[in-house]
């Protein structure tokens, strides 16, 4: 019988049931009980016969399910109940005879370990990421000469063209390239991570095509001599996890290879890819290692002789449940201010097991950032689906509620929060932003308006908006001014960048033709006008003679910067006449309001979708917000960068040198589907906000899902496309009627054609909405651009063709570093396309494929 007062850990079962319904009530009175060690409804706990270890227990959860959970007993006996999970009747007595609850004898954290049954040990030699290949029930048939993919080893690819294969594929062909596929520190703080960009040693990985940086995992722990028993001995790792490591060689499945291994250990191995030291790794992790001086052999020998008592052992085993590396396994219930308030907490971790395990249980990469106090800016980047924006959300809601440092800088308390902003590049983004904080912190302080304490969650362009709004006619007449060189007596409209690239094109013609096409062009000038002269508050010609135009690719003598000049002062004047300026210079007018005033309006800022804020944004975010500890926090991937320009944001006054992390495990996209989109990235070098070369790489970037490949197919006609689009959505919706599907494309034009053609076809396609189409329709058909931030079960990319992507009327008349500019973002843009799919991805083009998509194998015939 449990005592008055145990205390409860729940773990983030992975395998086990969907804890909902009448399932969650049941389990939620059951925790309730044991909690509380109430005496009259005490439920019954059973120990297991033959198991692993002798303090794993099942109790009945209704009539069809049992919970696995371990009891301890510490010091003065106190107890704690640590739950593993819930299974169905027929399963939870096997599960739990296989379940071991540790205490590692290197670093001291909690490990819960299935050990597999002996029929299904396999040696290292034999280990490969799970579900490699295409099930035929994966997709529908598949016309002659399609290809799936791109497999990860030589032996998998053995593997997946005999019996493995579809029907549809040729079994003899070479499935592709196995190449390549597809952390915040400073003294204050009390917590380290590597540099910004440290430099990587040389891996003794094979050779890679240029620009991919991915790394065989196999070959670097054989170059660097790294035996299972060295990083035992060292970091705390069991052998087990290394010889799966060792079988391995692509870096994309690392993650899912592991699913069934303690967390901490992924992200050691991925500091190991990344060159980092054991010493490092641990710091960044937060592991004592003090004991490998003394400890040696296997971690069960080990174990077994630690600590005197078996008191003392539960001891540890409860003390490393609340190590920060295990946070994203295990949640440590801590309300204490009664019932209501554990009742809370309880519902809030049961949500997060069956549907959003991030409101919970943050990995350390993310839990560091989310949590440290900066003394200054900080910021995180990482690809696609490793949980910037999770980050970003949890650290606002901390902020708000002045957890990070106990206290925030402004010294202001839960009671009395300060004054956060929480804002992305677009209205959408930040309504999704607002949904997701409601989940994470559904009584969170909202702030309405800027200046107002609390949590403002709004996108950037509305934030400007509201400072334009609120500004004196006196104050917009000299913001305007100090910005175009012209006072407006009005508050400035929006000039759309259509009605702006008008503009440019009538002031080009002004130019008397001595300027050279590359710069007598709009692209050209907008990047100028907002690099150059809105980033440097440039307002006459004698400054931008001054200018810097360092990274603009294109020099301009004195005469020519007089006659680009012109132009820019042409184009100002149009505006000022107008009444309306860009969103770039509406953004520069309201930071000079702020500076005028000499006030903020924000304590914090944090920012989501960083890499696409332009000049005039940082201008006015370095203006609402006072410099100080954790002033501004930002999330950004360079890879993703398919509307603003490249910008160094120390520029701006905002240092991020020694704050800066990068997440490198994607808990979104399969293994599969991120191997194939960051080959999309090859050749091409991506750099981040900060100083210098800030290369922002996909080096160590890795997946904790496995699936099916990508299905890439080459069809006649859009038509064709269109038809063979349909099938896999019928196919989809007959597997999962819960299935999202997004049906994405490069232009609104054929948006428009493919959800008509999809509707004639009786599947029910929208193009507005993301939340229609997961309640009403069968799929949202969308562009590229207005996907980014959402993500579908299954993704369908169409039209992805030569004469598409790159878009090249868009290039024409372009100087090489514009194009070259350009054609990075087509990259980028079908990378943030590709990428948007959790299972399943399939490419569908006509006539000549993209150059831009990973090059199929001759074998294939596409």
């Amino acid at each position: 019988m449990a005592a008055t007062g145990s205390t409860f850990s729940i773990h983030r079962s992975t395998d086990g049931e969907t804890i909902e319904g009448n399932l969650k009530v049941l389990l939620a009175n059951f925790v309730m009980a044991l909690r509380n060690g109430s005496t009259a409804s005490q439920p019954e706990i059973e120990p297991v016969d033959q198991a692993v270890d002798k303090r794993v227990r099942t109790a009945k959860i209704g009539s069809e399910h049992r919970a696995v959970l371990f009891q301890i007993t510490g010091e003065k006996d106190r107890r704690h109940f640590v739950l593993a999970g819930i299974y169905r009747n027929e399963v939870a007595a096997d599960k739990a005879r296989r379940l071991q609850l540790r205490v590692n004898p290197i670093n001291g954290v909690t490990e819960l370990i299935e050990k597999p049954a002996a029929d299904i040990i396999a040696p290292a030699s034999t280990v490969v990421p799970p579900q490699q290949t295409v099930s035929t029930t994966d997709t529908p048939p598949l016309e002659a000469g399609s290809l799936a993919g791109v497999s990860p080893t030589e032996k998998q690819k053995a593997d997946n063209t005999t019996d493995n294969a579809p029907d549809n594929v040729d079994a003899t062909a070479n499935d592709g390239d196995t190449t390549g596929g597809m952390a915040p520190g400073e003294p204050d703080t009390g917590v380290s991570s590597p540099p910004e960009e440290p430099t990587v040693p040389d891996n003794g990985a094979t050779e890679k095509p240029h620009g991919s940086n991915r790394t065989n995992p196999a070959q670097f722990l054989r170059s660097r001599e790294y035996t299972p028993q060295l990083l035992f001995n060292e970091l705390g790792i069991d052998p087990e996890t290394t010889d799966i490591v060792l079988g391995l060689e692509d870096e994309s499945y690392l993650g899912a290879a592991l699913s069934h291994r303690p967390g901490w250990e992924q992200e050691a191995i991925t500091g190991m890819l990344l060159g980092y030291s054991f010493d490092q790794i641990a710091k960044d992790l937060g592991l004592d290692t003090s004991r490998k001086d003394t400890a040696a052999g296997t971690p069960e020998a080990v174990g077994n002789n630690a600590p005197a008592t078996e008191t003392e052992e539960d001891d540890r085993l409860i003390d490393g449940l609340k190590h920060p590396a295990v946070r994203g396994e295990f949640h440590f219930l801590t309300s204490d201010g009664g019932d209501d308030e554990l009742k809370k907490e309880l519902e809030k971790v049961l949500d997060a097991l069956s549907f959003n395990k991030w409101l919970v249980y943050l990995p350390q990469a993310q839990s560091r950032p989310a949590t440290s106090d900066f003394s200054g800016s900080s910021r995180i980047s990482g690809g696609a689906g490793t949980g910037k924006t999770v980050v970003a959300l949890h650290r606002a809601n901390n902020l708000v509620n002045c957890t990070i440092g106990g206290k925030s800088s402004t010294g202001k308390s839960a009671d009395n929060p300060g004054r956060v902003l929480l804002t992305t590049y677009t209205r959408s983004l930040a309504d999704s932003l607002e949904e997701q904080m409601s989940l994470l912190a559904p009584d969170y302080r909202q702030a309405k308006k800027m200046n107002e304490p609390g949590l403002m969650i709004a996108g950037i362009d509305k934030t400007v908006a509201m400072v334009i709004q609120d500004a004196t006619t006196e104050e917009v007449m000299a913001a305007t001014k100090n910005v175009l060189g012209f006072s407006m007596t009005t508050r400035p409209g929006v000039l759309e960048d259509l009605a702006a690239a008008n503009i440019w094109t009538e002031v080009i013609d002004l130019d008397s033709g001595e300027l050279p096409g590359e710069v007598a062009n709009k692209t050209f000038l907008t990047n100028e006008y907002q690099a150059v002269v809105l980033a440097q508050g440039i307002n006459d010609l004698a400054g931008y003679r001054r200018a810097t135009r360092t990274g603009r690719g294109i020099a301009l003598n004195r005469k020519a910067r007089t006659q680009v000049w012109n132009l820019i002062r042409a184009f100002n004047q149009t505006c000022a006449s107008e009444a309306k300026v860009t969103f770039a210079a509406r953004a520069a007018i309201a930071a000079e309001i702020l500076i005028t005033r000499n006030t903020t309006i924000f304590d914090h800022v944090v920012v989501d979708e960083a890499q696409d804020f332009h000049a005039g944004h940082w201008r006015f975010l370095r203006a609402c917000v006072e410099r100080g500890r954790n002033d501004i926090f930002l999330a950004e991937d360079a890879h993703q960068r398919i509307y603003g320009q490249r910008l160094v944001l120390s520029h701006f006054g905002i240092e991020t040198r020694g704050r800066s992390q990068k997440l490198r495990v994607n808990y979104r996209t399969t293994a599969e589907n991120l191997s194939y989109a960051v080959k999309i990235l090859d050749n091409e070098q991506w750099l981040g906000s900060g100083d210098g070369d800030d290369v922002d790489d996909v080096k160590g970037l890795n997946s904790i899902r496995s699936g099916p490949r990508p299905v890439m197919e080459i069809l006649p006609t859009e038509t064709a496309e269109v038809d063979r689009a349909a099938e896999f959505i019928r196919q989809w919706k007959k597997d999962n009627p819960e299935a999202t599907i997004g049906v994405l494309t490069r232009t609104r034009a054929i948006v428009s054609r493919v959800a008509a053609a999809l509707q004639e076809q009786e599947i029910n396609a929208v193009t507005q909405s993301l939340k229609k189409a997961l309640d009403d329709a069968d799929c949202l058909v969308t562009t590229m651009h207005s996907a980014k931030g959402l993500e579908f079960t299954n993704v369908i990319l169409i039209s992805v063709n030569k004469s598409m992507l790159p878009l090249r009327y868009k290039a024409k008349g372009l100087g090489a570093d514009e194009a070259r500019e350009f054609n990075r973002k087509e990259r980028a843009l079908l990378y943030v396309a590709s990428s948007r799919a959790r299972d399943k991805l399939v490419v569908l083009s006509s006539g000549e494929s993209s150059e831009l998509l990973p090059a199929p194998t001759a074998a294939t015939g596409n």
